[in-house]
């Protein structure tokens, strides 16, 4: 009897052994099919264009942990190709716009300068065509100097703070464009108090920023605008607001992306004088049935609609962000208010 029980014992002990070694087997062997499937899939997402993560089973905390790990940098790659693709048709349309806005005036300025050099036109029809010129190639300059102002601000540019007044600046940007503003037929109310409205800010990013509010509510706005200042005690904040003509194609969210317009046909671009016209026709210039009947409201035209690059509210939003201001915009009916609130410690 004495000597079974050391047998029984090492029977089971045996019994114990082989149990744990078959379940480490079923484990091991467990592992390695989750491994292979993971694998597998990971495989298949890596050589697909597919939005789909890991999906394989696992009983095991350390490859669940691993999965869920390796389905986070899947997201985040699926996130980066969705912004990069975004980004990509952005600047391809960015160009093509771009290029229609260059292209145009220049287009429109050269059809003047023939009906300049028309032996049959008269001084004063010289006169008016050299003025739609300078107007339509001052259009085009101030194109290009948004477009070099962005390029500025990619850079890092510093800012150059001093201390300013926020309702004289304001009161000065709308000086400058209140007789285009007129001429468009804009009802303008003002809303500046008399006391300085004292911040912390550099001065030519602060008029490019009134300067290119004021330019998005002139081109794409109508008939009213409102510009308010306040800020005394509190925070600076200027608010633009104007009435739009196609309220339902603006998107407020988008409003300050790059290269984003309301309007994806770009309606405002003007036609040269007789686009239909051949440069090698013997048929002089004067002749041709497009010819404007009215250079002063060409040029009338000209000065009122100058063409977008779409960059204007994204300059905007790079410089309040250099000044860590809250920028935002707010479509209430037809009316777009985009309002610019200075910290308080900018005061």
């Amino acid at each position: 009897m004495e000597n079974l029980l050391p047998d029984a014992i090492i029977i089971a002990l045996s019994a114990t052994v082989v149990v744990l070694s078959l379940l480490s087997l079923g484990l091991q062997l467990r592992l390695k099919h989750d491994v292979r499937q993971t694998t597998r899939q990971l495989h298949y997402i890596l050589s697909q264009d597919t939005r789909i993560t890991l999906t394989t089973t696992t009983f095991n905390r350390e490859i669940a942990e691993l999965q869920e790990a390796i389905n986070t940098l899947i997201l985040r790659q699926q996130a980066a190709r969705t912004d990069f693709e975004r980004e990509e048709l952005a600047i391809r349309q960015a160009i093509a716009n771009v290029s229609h806005d260059l292209r145009t005036p220049l287009t429109s300025a050269l059809g003047y300068v023939q009906l300049i050099e028309d032996e049959q036109a008269t001084p004063e029809q010289r006169q008016q065509y050299a003025a739609i010129v300078r107007a339509k190639l001052d259009a085009l300059t101030a194109l290009i100097e948004e477009l070099f102002a962005y390029s500025r601000l990619a850079e890092g540019e510093p800012l150059k703070l001093e201390r300013l007044d926020l309702a004289a600046l304001t009161r000065e940007a709308l000086a400058i464009s209140y007789t285009d503003f007129e001429a468009a037929g804009f009802q303008v109310q003002v809303e500046i108090p008399e006391q300085p409205i004292p911040l912390i800010a550099d001065a030519e990013a602060l008029r490019r920023i009134l300067q290119n509010l004021l330019a998005n509510a002139l081109v794409h706005g109508c008939d009213m605008l409102t510009v308010q200042v306040s800020g005394a005690p509190a925070s600076p904040r200027l608010a633009v607001s104007n009435t739009v003509p196609r309220p339902e194609a603006i998107d407020p969210d988008r409003l300050f992306e790059r290269f984003y317009t309301a309007d994806p046909a770009r309606s405002q671009r003007q036609q040269p004088p007789y686009a239909s016209h051949s440069a090698h026709s013997s048929q002089p210039p004067h002749a041709s049935p497009t010819l404007p009947a009215s250079p002063a409201s060409q040029l009338s035209n000209v000065s009122q609609t100058p063409p977008s690059s779409g960059l204007g509210l994204a300059i905007v939003k790079s410089l309040a962000e250099k000044h860590q201001a809250h920028l935002s915009a707010t479509l209430q009916g037809d009316t777009l208010t985009i309002t610019l609130e200075f910290p308080a410690n900018a005061a």
